[in-house]
């Protein structure tokens, strides 16, 4: 019996596809957990922070001072805390329809002593023996933060919390990468697996921003763990084929870009319809089953034994790479700004349902998938350069429409432009930097690679933490006004990029593979020798 199961684990760590699909399933659980929250948060952080200014508050803003003054004939504080339902059509706020609703909605907030019936806006003349205590009206119809601060309030919550995540990259991206070489990629693994679990069992049962904001940091450090070391066990497992280990890396980062496409609606789905607990539940199993996979599957002495890459400090100083790190960078920022504001916003200003918040999304990650494959084949032929400054354009374009629609429907051709031109941008401008880095710098892919994650983890980290302080000081439509400009302003600069050398001008063929990263965060190209 022993020998049998000895020899079945030994048989699944020899196969290579089963190793490849356990990798799979892990990139792909971290970048669903990533955005899975991004349109559970804000919901809950409204029905969190805004409790007592939403409920009338929300619906009959209509001068901003909402306190019920004191009872009393000189208006002075301290006299009563009983008011006359009578005495409610003095108040500034008073409007009859809101009225009647409020009446409805909260009839145990009236005094039965009297016998009389529930009063309405009809009747409320000569009834000044019906109270109402002013201190439960108080607290629907307003309280000392209102209702535009308390979403200021969360929109910063929501901004900070989506960054931290690729803040948490930033700055574990390099120590951790050095970890993984000294100690192999199961330890790694498996540990930033637990630790993922860990931070879906946070989000499932926390309540409050600091819970929140501890399982987002959590996640930052397995998904750079997951990252690393996942990509450098599919590298060791087709260490022996360099043909189809690239393909394999190319298929085990593009579980990212499913991730992306499956997070928002998943999330929004099953929150709005199951509960806050429901879709992190059913992530936190996965881990759980994929960290029992992982030990049978994946060989302690699994290790990278491929020499250091090319120095990146080289790279950057060039100014080719340097622009395209900027124009990924720059639409990561969009990207990121939109996620964590848009949500919000939809909740302020139309009928949206929660599930819709993150369907939303759907079409902006289709059309990433989509552009990020054609253009990975065809840019090359059209002119990197100019599919990047085109697609900045349209970024802008699409950007900028955004706060002018009314319904969630008419959302969709902004978002198709937004996944397009992202999807875009992501896979030319990775592309490029790798052709510079093999003609120019002895195929340091290695180094291209670390600049194009870092420069979307800086966009994604940026986007979110200014989108608060944007919104609360300009407004959303502005601050899409804004990040629009931004994009056309840089787009002028992919021109830099037609000095990139052509195909023509390789030893070798070239052949696009597509690596859709990290929400489609790179598209690599892989050069071969003819």
């Amino acid at each position: 019996m022993g020998y049998s199961v000895n020899g079945a684990v030994t048989a699944l760590r020899s196969s290579r596809t089963t190793i490849l699909v356990v990798i799979l399933v892990a990139l792909f659980l971290d970048e669903t957990l990533m955005t899975v929250v991004v349109p559970i948060i804000p919901d809950i952080f409204m029905k969190s922070y805004c409790s007592n200014t939403s409920s009338v508050e929300g619906t009959a803003s209509l001068n901003g001072s909402h306190h019920l003054p004191q009872s009393g004939s000189d208006g002075e504080s301290g006299m009563s805390d009983i008011v006359p339902i009578s005495r409610l059509q003095e108040y500034s706020w008073y409007d009859e329809e809101l009225a009647n609703k409020f009446f409805a909605e909260h009839p145990s907030w009236f005094d039965d002593n009297s016998g009389i019936d529930r009063p309405t806006t009809t009747n409320l003349n000569g009834m000044d023996d019906e109270l109402v205590n002013e201190s439960e009206v108080d607290k629907g119809i307003g309280t000392t933060e209102s209702l535009d601060e308390c979403i200021k309030h969360v929109n910063i919550r929501t901004g900070l919390l989506l960054a931290s995540k690729f803040m948490m990259r930033l700055v574990l991206s390099a120590p951790l990468g050095i970890f993984t070489e000294w100690i192999g990629y199961f330890i790694p693994l498996f540990i930033s697996t637990i630790i993922l679990l860990a931070s879906c069992l946070a989000y499932a049962f926390g309540h409050s921003f600091v819970v929140f904001l501890i399982a987002r940091l959590l996640h930052g450090v397995a998904a750079t763990a997951i990252e690393i070391a996942g990509l450098g066990v599919v590298a060791y497992s087709y260490a022996d084929d360099e043909e189809k280990r690239g393909f394999a890396i190319g298929l085990a980062i593009s579980a990212f870009a499913f991730g992306s496409l499956a997070g928002p609606p998943f999330g929004s789905i099953l929150y709005s319809f199951c509960g806050q607990a429901s879709p992190f539940l059913i992530l936190a199993a996965i881990a759980l089953l994929l960290a029992f996979a992982e030990v049978l599957c994946i060989s302690p002495e699994a290790r990278n034994d491929s020499p250091d890459p090319a120095p990146v400090y080289v790279l950057v100083k060039d100014p080719l790479v340097l622009a395209s790190a900027g124009a990924i960078a720059v639409a990561g920022a969009v990207i990121a700004l939109l996620q964590s504001s848009l949500p919000l916003w939809l909740l302020q200003t139309t009928d949206a349902k929660d599930w819709q918040l993150g369907v939303i999304f759907l079409p902006s990650s289709i059309m990433q998938i989509i552009s990020s494959v054609l253009l990975g084949f065809y840019g090359n032929r059209i002119g990197r350069w100019l599919c990047a400054m085109l697609s900045l354009l349209l970024l802008a374009t699409s950007i900028a429409t955004v706060p002018l629609v009314k319904q969630v429907v008419q959302l969709i051709p902004a978002m198709l432009g937004i996944g397009f031109s992202f999807g875009v941008v992501d896979s030319t401008m990775t592309a490029s930097m790798n052709l510079v880095a093999d003609i120019k710098y002895n195929g340091a892919y290695g180094a291209a690679a670390a600049i194009s994650t870092f420069a979307f983890c800086v966009g994604f980290a940026i986007g979110p933490t200014i989108s608060g302080l944007l919104v609360n000081s300009i407004g959303f439509p502005w601050t899409m006004r804004t990040m629009a400009i931004l994009a056309a302003v840089y787009a002028p600069f992919c021109i830099v990029l037609k000095n990139v050398p052509g195909k023509d001008q390789l030893k070798g063929t070239e052949r696009a593979v597509l690596l859709p990263h990290h929400q489609l965060e790179t598209t690599a190209v892989r050069l071969q020798d003819g």
